[in-house]
């Protein structure tokens, strides 16, 4: 069972505020995007309990998307939110900082994409053979279609070196 995506969302802003930056909704939008793929080739399970669509731009998580699309392109300078039913509040949800796989994914996953603007990361979205396209190809009329994770795993893990691929 994955984590919510929105607090996905929240280490990726906060990851961003320690290095004094900040994220658009759309870049936000990839870093979960790059997170998922890799954590489910490496894992074999997802890291979000929610699925990735493939929107005409790109790959959105449509609960993240309704968190911040008042943002629009600006810099998100808030964090997402969840109802906790036992405290009848809205939370910030944040990963657990014994979560030690999961903090050194986010690690990785800003180390090797924070350098990209957002434009950047949809481009690299797009690419032939790539999930988003994979699936906007075989439904090009349709929108909003679900990623399946079987073609997000598909995608990354050709993509591991292979004795990473024999210890997973």
């Amino acid at each position: 069972m994955g984590y919510p995506a929105k607090v996905i969302a929240n280490a990726f802003l906060d990851k961003a505020e320690q290095a004094g930056t900040t994220l658009t909704p759309m870049k936000l939008q990839k870093l979960i995007y790059y997170a998922h793929g890799w954590y489910l080739a490496i894992k074999n399970q997802p890291l979000i309990d929610e699925y990735i669509e493939a929107w005409d731009y790109g790959p959105v998580v449509s609960s993240v998307y309704s968190e911040f699309r008042n943002f629009g392109a600006a810099p998100i300078y808030s964090r997402a939110t969840l109802w906790d039913q036992q405290q009848q509040n809205y939370v910030v949800p944040k990963p657990k900082q014994t979560d030690c796989d999961l903090h050194s994914l986010i690690d990785a996953i800003w180390n090797s994409y924070s350098q990209y603007d957002a434009l950047k990361l949809s481009e690299m979205t797009h690419l032939e053979g790539a999930p988003w396209h994979t699936v906007k190809k075989k439904y090009p009329d349709f929108r909003n279609v679900q990623i399946p994770n079987e073609v997000i795993f598909d995608y990354f893990s050709a993509m591991l070196p292979k004795e990473e691929v024999a210890n997973s």
